[in-house]
């Protein structure tokens, strides 16, 4: 596997194959992945209308596990991870679950509309493009993002890579017609009014 910073330093010439064998080596060497704060969980098992939620990196669907156990309003949830070795290792055995290996980065595919979209802990994985590219190709009435910050993550030991703000990630959902409903630390809820 390479060094995170090797990974960082690579990162635009990867190809999607090579950050599936990435994520796939990672989680032999890191297998315990859950990182989601209480507000999240609280917030879906709050939820009450019918809802398609889509998730973003969601690992082992720890997260969907705890909310589908107590959410009925939920239709269905759909986690796209690109990390294979985490399909058979789901924790979540929910029917209205799935866990999907895209066959390409979400940004990239057109996917059915989600009424919310929830990731944690992964959009610091990506780059900023990209998750500009994943709000305008899934404009869901909803964004529940949980996201560390920094300015740099060179020498970090993990993965992250996305030079984001608070403030440059809230400007760029509100440029994608979305408010910024609440936030709480990493955590923000974002609506959007009209969806195309």
């Amino acid at each position: 596997m390479k060094s995170w910073n090797d990974w960082r330093a690579t990162y635009d010439q990867m190809s999607y194959a090579d950050q599936k064998q990435f994520y796939n080596d990672a989680e032999e060497q890191y297998p315990v992945q859950i990182h989601f704060a209480g507000i999240v969980t609280n917030t879906l098992i709050q939820l009450q209308a019918p809802l398609k939620i889509m998730e973003i990196g969601g690992w082992k669907g720890h997260l969907a596990a705890a909310v589908l156990a107590k959410n009925p309003a939920i239709q269905c949830w759909d986690n796209y991870e690109i990390c294979e070795n985490c399909i058979p290792k789901t924790v979540c055995l929910d029917p209205r679950y799935r866990c999907i290996v895209p066959a390409d980065f979400v940004w990239n595919l057109d996917l059915p509309p989600y009424d919310l979209v929830v990731s944690t802990h992964t959009f610091e994985h990506l780059q900023a493009a990209e998750i500009d590219a994943i709000i305008t190709r899934h404009p869901a009435h909803t964004y529940l993002i949980e996201m560390p910050h920094s300015a740099s993550w060179n020498n970090y030991n993990g993965c992250h890579i996305c030079p984001l703000t608070r403030d440059e990630l809230n400007a760029m959902f509100e440029r994608h017609g979305y408010r910024l409903q609440w936030q709480e630390r990493d955590v923000r809820y974002f609506v959007q009014e009209d969806v195309k």
